[in-house]
């Protein structure tokens, strides 16, 4: 997992890795986890059917792996991780400052992060009482391909572009459907992705025409509601 806490003056970047065996006993040691589950999913002769639900740790490892009972495959598996990483999220933040004191140490063992255990301490202190409507998370825009016998997974260059931009503005890095259309699906596969690079300005020109209409589109329709 990676993310980032913003407050009204820093920016803070931080990487958690976790390997199965420290993944299960995080959510063990957490009680399980409530997850939606999207869609039927089997592997390692564990199944789960979709629906609201408690997991365990190894539960919650074999929706993180699986993919091949899924539609979409990797794309669903990446969906199920997300909701995971939101899961564990708001399962430490239900814990008050007492119980997070004496849970961090314990849990902190389960991974590897660039935090120190005062960080993650002070981090989950100072995120109390947010929930999931508080949090943003996204997947890189992306489609596959092949390069031989592989499959590959390739990026979209502008929308990657936008989406960590937005990121490290600090803002939802979400990109809506009509805005990927504007980006394009210009990828990887074919070109290079260079950061330094700005998204071009006849793209951003567009961006902003969609975002002025979406905000006449929005006026237009708090006065029919305020006049109604």
């Amino acid at each position: 997992f990676c993310g980032e806490v913003e407050d009204m003056f820093t920016l803070m970047w931080f990487v958690i890795e976790v390997n199965f065996s420290g993944f299960e006993q995080l959510v063990d040691q957490l009680g399980g986890i409530t997850v939606d589950v999207p869609e039927y999913a089997s592997y390692g002769g564990i199944s789960l059917n979709p629906g609201v639900q408690e997991l365990n740790g190894e539960q919650a490892l074999m929706l993180a792996r699986n993919r091949k009972t899924y539609s979409d495959g990797d794309f669903t598996r990446t969906t199920c991780q997300r909701l995971i990483a939101q899961a564990i999220v708001e399962k430490v933040l239900q814990k008050d400052p007492a119980e997070l004191a004496t849970l961090v140490p314990s849990i902190a063992q389960c991974f590897k992060t660039d935090m120190s255990l005062t960080d993650i301490v002070a981090l989950a202190n100072a995120m109390q009482g947010m929930s999931s409507e508080n949090m943003a998370m996204a997947m890189a825009p992306s489609t596959t391909g092949m390069i031989g016998d592989a499959s590959y997974t390739f990026t979209y260059i502008n929308q990657w572009k936008l989406l960590m931009q937005r990121a490290s503005n600090g803002e939802d890095p979400t990109i809506t459907d009509q805005e990927a259309a504007i980006l394009g699906t210009t990828s990887t596969q074919t070109e290079k992705l260079d950061m330094s690079e700005p998204i071009p300005s006849t793209i951003l020109k567009k961006l902003k025409n969609l975002e002025n209409s979406e905000k006449q589109a929005e006026l237009s329709q708090q006065k029919q509601q305020s006049s109604s």
